[in-house]
């Protein structure tokens, strides 16, 4: 039996969808290539993110330090030396390594990567 519906599809018809498809996979290239570029992106914060946090802990302990030394140090010195200005210095750089990035961190907007990606 016959199906009256059925059209035959010359090869010159199969064009356009073949280009089409040629796209999708190109689009599907792209979008792993750009999937590669967010795991290194998501790798290389996290290394960031661990200097920071060791450069931190450094001026932390080198704060500590200087208080410490300070003690010891006679009032002339301490002047002399602008003891009370370097300490407002490593205070500045300490309140500032706290504050979260310009737009706020990744985690304030969403995660890594955004969800709309």
């Amino acid at each position: 039996m016959k199906d009256n519906n059925t059209v035959p599809v010359a090869a010159h018809d199969l064009r356009p969808m073949r280009d089409h498809c040629h796209r999708i996979g190109t689009l599907l290239e792209w979008s792993d290539i750009a999937i590669g570029w967010a795991e290194g992106a998501s790798t290389r914060i996290a290394e960031l993110e661990r200097a920071n946090d060791e450069l931190r802990a450094a001026l932390v302990q080198a704060r500590q330090a200087l208080v410490d030394w300070g003690a010891y140090a006679d009032e002339y010195y301490r002047d002399k030396h602008n003891f009370l200005g370097d300490l407002d210095d490593i205070n500045r750089a300490l309140k500032q390594a706290d504050e979260p990035p310009p737009g706020g961190s990744w985690d304030e907007r969403g995660g890594f990567p955004p969800e709309n990606w």
